[in-house]
């Protein structure tokens, strides 16, 4: 019965902080699991997980957390608590060793400006985004490559128990090798700004 990947060791050592304008905050530590194949969908499907309809859309999980579906075939899960039975034949686990930040606040799109190329302010974009269901972008980030999930946040995310503001949050995974390079870069540019 595979778990959740926990991180043994938190690749970002900063702790969180709310800029004027902008936060960041840490959220490595949230367990996580990735599988994809051919069955993947109708595996996770028939365990009660909400799939999304399309690649690069995520869904919220009734009991916290999230899954997203990456591509045709491939889903990641955030759902802390959670374990998994074995997947069956045609589903092959994913590693998820990924370093995790939540950049949130009205100056949050200006410092994604400086630092990626992709349009967030597009309304394809943020017209979609909601508190149960939102887009997923898969870009690079000052070179790194990134996977933002965009949602809104309540009371019940994670970052925001952390004491990110609630609103639009853009959920950073990425190589938990480059954990305190990117939120280095991230929280360098949010003091300029």
């Amino acid at each position: 019965m595979p778990d959740l990947t926990t991180l043994a060791e938190n690749p970002i050592t900063l702790p969180g902080r709310n800029f004027s304008g902008i936060s960041l905050w840490n959220v490595s530590e949230t367990s996580r699991y990735g599988c994809k194949g051919a069955n993947a969908a109708a595996w996770l499907g028939g365990l009660g997980f909400p799939i999304p309809d399309a690649p690069n859309r995520w869904r919220v999980l009734s009991e916290g957390g999230l899954i997203a579906r990456l591509g045709r075939s491939e889903f990641l899960l955030e759902a802390p608590g959670a374990t998994l039975p074995a997947p069956p034949a045609g589903v092959a686990p994913v590693l998820r060793q990924d370093a995790a930040i939540v950049l949130g606040g009205e100056k949050a799109l200006t410092l994604l400006k400086q630092v990626c190329n992709v349009n967030f302010a597009a309304a394809t974009i943020h017209d979609a985004v909601t508190t149960t269901a939102g887009p997923v972008v898969l870009t690079s980030m000052a070179g790194v490559s990134v996977t933002v999930i965009l949602k809104m946040a309540d009371a019940n995310d994670v970052a925001v128990r952390q004491g990110a503001p609630e609103g639009l949050h853009y959920h950073l995974l990425y190589d938990g090798a480059y954990g305190d390079y990117l939120w280095k870069t991230l929280h360098d540019v949010a003091a300029d700004l």
